[in-house]
């Protein structure tokens, strides 16, 4: 399980789906952000991140930033409390990720989902 990212799926999304210019099919897939939803995502990641760090153990924590240096995905041992809280944080932090989107940004990010199935 990669940690870093995995409280932030939902918010590094909608990241890249930002308005920066794009050419071909996929630039009728991007979503376009204000500067204050950039800011509250961000944020929203940085707090998630924040949180599942005090989660970890020192040697968790190490482990994740050796193996995200090296771009791979670390086996930490995560205990079962580990995970439940984990998830409980990524839960709460997609949450707080939709509630900063309007009605149309949630609608484009769910047909891009049905694309990519």
């Amino acid at each position: 399980m990669f940690v870093s990212t995995a409280s932030s799926l939902l918010s590094m999304n909608v990241l890249a789906q930002t308005s920066q210019p794009a050419t071909g099919a996929k630039s009728t897939n991007k979503i376009k952000l204000t500067a204050d939803q950039k800011a509250k995502i961000k944020e929203i990641k940085q707090n998630a991140d924040k949180q599942i760090n005090e989660v970890l153990t020192p040697e968790q924590r190490e482990k994740l930033k050796t193996a995200k240096a090296q771009k791979q995905i670390p086996d930490l041992n995560l205990t079962d409390d580990q995970k439940a809280k984990i998830k409980a944080i990524k839960t709460q932090s997609s949450t707080d990720v939709a509630n900063v989107l309007t009605p149309e940004q949630k609608q484009q990010i769910q047909a891009r989902k049905q694309q990519q199935k």
